[in-house]
C-alpha cells in the first residue's frame, strides 16, 4: 500500500469513526472480509491499537473492526465503541481534501452545495 493510499485510508477510517460516534451505538451488521475489512486491517497495520469502521449506503450499512480495544487484554474493539474524535475531524477533512486536489478530482476554489 502506498503512503498516499495509506493516508487516504486512515483519513477515511477516521471520518467513518466520527460518523459512528456521532450517531451513537452502531446498528450496522458486522461485515466480514471485503474492502472495508481490508482497509481497517491496513489502518491497524500502521500502528493503531484498534479500528472500528462503518460504511453506509442508502440501502446497506456495514461495520468492521480490527485490532484490540486494549493491548493487554486483547479484547476486541466493541461494536458500540465510543471514540472522542474532537478536532481530529479537521485533520481528516483536510487530508482527504488535499488528496482529492492532488488527484485533480476537485479544486481548492470549488464550492459546495448551499443548505
Amino acid at each position: 500500500m502506498t503512503l498516499s493510499r495509506r493516508a487516504a485510508v486512515t483519513a477515511a477510517a477516521g471520518t467513518l469513526l466520527a460518523g459512528a460516534a456521532a450517531s451513537g451505538p452502531a446498528a450496522a451488521a458486522p461485515a466480514t472480509g471485503g474492502p472495508l475489512q481490508r482497509d481497517a486491517d491496513a489502518v491497524r497495520d500502521t500502528g493503531a491499537t484498534g479500528v472500528l469502521a462503518e460504511a453506509q449506503t442508502t440501502h446497506h450499512r456495514a461495520a468492521v473492526r480490527s485490532g484490540a480495544a486494549a493491548l493487554a487484554s486483547g479484547t476486541p474493539v466493541p461494536w458500540d465503541a465510543y471514540y472522542r474524535i474532537g478536532s481530529d475531524t479537521k485533520t481528516f477533512t483536510a487530508t482527504i481534501t488535499l488528496q482529492l486536489v492532488g488527484e485533480n478530482r476537485i479544486r481548492l476554489t470549488d464550492t459546495g452545495p448551499s443548505p
